[in-house]
């Protein structure tokens, strides 16, 4: 569902290239909308934004955003 609370228009998406990622395009606006702290997001091991403002973290963290 969390995959579904975002639409792909507002910022979240999942590329082939990808596959292991979390993509989340402007994690300041995106976060509160899934429930979440953006600076809770930052502090994920091996979480970062890259220098197109896309929130990029591992599956795992995915899976925890899930839930």
């Amino acid at each position: 569902m969390v995959f579904w609370a975002v639409s792909l228009e507002d910022g979240i998406g999942y590329r082939a290239a990808e596959r292991e990622l979390l993509v989340l395009g402007n994690l300041e606006e995106t976060a509160p909308r899934l429930g979440l702290r953006a600076q809770d997001l930052l502090a994920e091991p091996h979480a970062y934004v890259d220098r197109f403002d896309d929130y990029k973290a591992p599956w795992g963290v995915a899976l925890r955003v899930a839930t």
